[in-house]
């Protein structure tokens, strides 16, 4: 049998547990009168809690000031608690939360990398994050990740806030449009200002164009806001659009997306919120609304294309080729005809031959009657089961809520470690692991929402044939080609030859030959 030595150890090993070194980070009042208050309620809490854990032994609590989006360069009790990591005086940091400990999301995940690599751990309560059981850069991503969802949380709730004042009419606007000045909300006339302000809308209501007045303006060097002389007709329309000229305001004209950030203008996607006399007035709202009437009247005047092609060519960009998917053009001749573009320039072989006009009139007029004639057992039938469909679907749609949710959270990590590792913060396998990671959670939710939701189109097809109905109960069977009918029931026509398919607004697609 083998001879076995024993080596006994050169050093001795001292096997008592040590306490870990504990310490708290905290962020208090902003309020001087509670500042103390959550102070001493904070330092209370940690030391109760930590002095009922054998494990630990607190050292100290580090608080600061509790400043909306500081950064870690400019709180004091920060930086001294990771003085005192550095010096070797505390193994273990208790915190609320992520967003507590630092706003910051490159400056998170910095100070955790920085306090794991000389031995300190930091404890998210809130989270339920133990650095200490964090083996991989994947791991820290998520800490990240939850900084920026917990900021954009924080953002929202402002915007929120800023929402409720503007509804109730409490707002104030910190910035002011050229001719007023702005103090705590309260709007004042700059006079001399104001003046040009006038000029400017008594020259458009005498008929000078919007390049004149920013011309004019322009030579007579009269300076702008921002202190510079020259003017742009774009400028000019924004003020002369202005309600503020008249004494009133309107408010989120502009909104803030979420990741990425970005100012966009509101066409509809948010509530405005008009208030009257929110401030002296520069012009009346008789010639403000004058001015107004002009720009519009000139709008459509300059632009008559949409309103002419509705009325007048009801046709256009209607009429698709089943050949080549091109649209047809009107060739116009004694017998007008549409003429499939591709065939007609030669940029593409194809033989499908051109259609009169009269032609595919007549065909609609016969396919719409058939429908008004048949109303109840097609389209009120149609109707009745798509609202039957839409019911059953409404008990999957607290899933189907929850299911955006996650996929919105996930789609935010994406985008943060996105921009963390265009920074250098993530090494590059990291990277990949955690965003395949994720991008395979998005695939899978998006495809169980799809199977839940099955492309759900059922309030749009709804709305769209209960539309239909209306008009034909409104006009009823007609003599002669409608161009309105037309147009508010006909989404398109694919060609075939003399086989016209009438593809209606809720979706219903009608083939007939236009040879009969």
């Amino acid at each position: 049998m083998a001879e076995i030595i024993v080596i006994p150890p050169s050093k001795t090993v001292d096997r008592t547990k040590k306490k870990l070194r504990t310490a708290a980070y905290a962020r208090v009042s902003s309020d001087s009168e509670d500042q103390l208050n959550s102070f001493l309620t904070q330092m209370d809490y940690y030391k109760q809690y930590i002095s009922e854990n054998p494990e630990m032994e607190f050292i100290d609590l580090y608080a600061d000031e509790a400043v909306t989006g500081t950064r870690k360069d400019k709180r004091e009790g920060f930086l001294r608690m990771i003085a005192d990591c550095k010096e070797g005086k505390i193994d273990l940091i208790l915190t609320k939360s992520v967003s507590r400990f630092a706003r910051n999301t490159y400056d998170c995940i910095s100070t955790v990398r920085e306090l794991k690599s000389i031995g300190v751990n930091v404890v998210f309560e809130e989270n339920e994050i133990d650095t200490r059981k964090i083996t991989t850069e994947s791991e820290l991503i998520a800490i990240a990740s939850i900084a920026q969802e917990e900021s954009v949380s924080t953002s929202n709730n402002v915007k929120m806030a800023v929402r409720s004042r503007m509804k109730n009419g409490t707002f104030k606007q910190g910035s002011a449009p050229y001719g007023y000045s702005v103090h705590n909300g309260v709007f004042t006339i700059v006079p001399e200002q104001a003046e040009i302000v006038q000029l400017i809308f008594r020259a458009y209501k005498e008929g000078k164009s919007l390049i004149k007045i920013a011309k004019e303006l322009t030579d007579m060097q009269i300076q702008k806001a921002d202190g510079s002389s020259k003017w742009v007709p774009n400028h000019i329309k924004y003020m002369l659009t202005n309600v503020r000229y008249k004494g009133d305001s309107l408010h989120q004209k502009f909104y803030a997306t979420e990741l990425p950030f970005k100012y966009k203008i509101n066409r509809g996607e948010l509530d405005m919120y008009y208030m009257k006399n929110a401030n002296p007035p520069i012009v009346s709202e008789e010639l403000f609304d004058k001015v107004n009437a002009l720009l519009a009247e000139k709008a459509v005047r300059f632009n008559p294309i949409k309103e002419k092609f509705t009325e007048d060519y009801p046709l256009r960009l209607k009429i698709y080729c089943a050949e080549c998917g091109s649209a047809y053009r009107l060739k116009p001749s004694k017998t007008k005809h549409w003429l499939c573009r591709n065939r007609d320039i030669g940029l593409r072989r194809c033989t499908n031959p051109q259609i009169a006009e009269d032609k595919v009139y007549k065909a609609f007029v016969k396919t719409y009657n058939r429908l008004v004639k048949n109303k109840e057992t097609i389209l009120v039938k149609m109707l009745n089961e798509l609202k039957l469909l839409k019911e059953r679907k409404i008990s999957g749609k607290h899933e189907i809520y929850d299911i955006s949710e996650e996929i919105a959270k996930l789609t935010k990590q994406v985008l943060v470690i996105n921009k963390l590792q265009a920074q250098g913060y993530i090494e590059s396998a990291s990277y990949y692991e955690k965003l395949n990671e994720i991008n395979a959670k998005i695939s899978e939710l998006t495809k169980e929402k799809k199977s839940l939701m099955g492309r759900d189109a059922c309030d749009e097809a709804i709305k769209t044939t209960t539309a239909f109905i209306s008009v034909i109960d409104k006009k009823g069977a007609i003599g002669k080609f409608d161009s309105r009918v037309f147009g508010a029931t006909v989404e398109k026509i694919i060609a075939q030859r003399s086989m016209l398919t009438f593809v209606m607004i809720n979706g219903m697609k009608i083939t007939v030959d236009a040879e009969v």
